[in-house]
């Protein structure tokens, strides 16, 4: 599976706009920017969320599932 997205990073205000899919389907995928400040927090997505990565079908060798943790802040901002 292959996400693409594209941001006008003139325009940081637009809307992120994409495809999601593989070899035997697509999706549109279009995600909105969210403001976050201290007096407007991201209390609703706040906390670490389990992140999946599917093997590379395309390798010469066996590949595995991945995973890892990202922690999102009140700020809005992801680390991992």
């Amino acid at each position: 599976m292959q996400l693409f997205l594209q941001l006008n990073l003139a325009a940081p205000a637009d809307p992120m706009t994409g495809t999601v899919g593989d070899t035997n389907w697509s999706a549109n995928v279009t995600a909105y920017p969210k403001s976050m400040s201290p007096h407007q927090p991201a209390t609703a997505w706040a906390g670490t969320y389990t992140m999946l990565f599917p093997p590379d079908t395309t390798a010469l060798r066996s590949c595995r599932y991945g995973y890892g943790l990202g922690t999102i802040g009140p700020n809005g901002g992801l680390n991992i």
